[in-house]
């Protein structure tokens, strides 16, 4: 669309005079392009459920990475989070109900504390926001291979 540099208006791209004030000096509109989306800034009462979010999902993430690496290595499975209960023989653990994913979750909250201190500063910089994130998303993937443990 063109837009009249002198009145704003909004005009037919085809016109080559603006049909409310008449002139001919127009501005092109350019569109959006897709990487300014992720530095759109929500409401103020979105930036929480966000950082919640954000903060949960960073070691759960962290936990995934981490089973599927201890999974394909195919050594001492019982240090996967997720499926590793399934090689502790004889701890009566075989709940295939929705309390393990309750449990998956609720584990993760005491990591998300941290990780939610350390996104609030950047609540209103969606780059620096994502980028704390993602930095999570590695350091509790390390502390996760650092404290596996050898059982013989």
């Amino acid at each position: 669309m063109k837009h009249c540099a002198h009145c704003g208006t909004e005009n037919d791209p085809a016109a080559n005079v603006c049909q409310q004030c008449g002139t001919a000096d127009f501005k092109e509109t350019a569109e959006v392009p897709k990487w300014l989306t992720f530095q759109v800034r929500l409401p103020a009462w979105a930036d929480w459920f966000a950082l919640t979010g954000m903060a949960l999902t960073a070691p759960a993430i962290a936990q995934c990475i981490h089973s599927v690496c201890v999974f394909l290595r195919g050594y001492r499975p019982y240090n996967a989070e997720i499926g590793g209960a399934f090689f502790h023989h004889g701890s009566g653990i075989d709940d295939q109900s929705g309390t393990a994913i309750l449990r998956f979750l609720g584990g993760c909250g005491l990591a998300a504390i941290p990780t939610l201190l350390a996104l609030l500063p950047f609540r209103r910089q969606t780059r620096y926001r994502w980028l704390v994130w993602t930095g999570f998303i590695a350091i509790w993937t390390w502390a996760l291979f650092s404290l596996e443990v050898a059982v013989k």
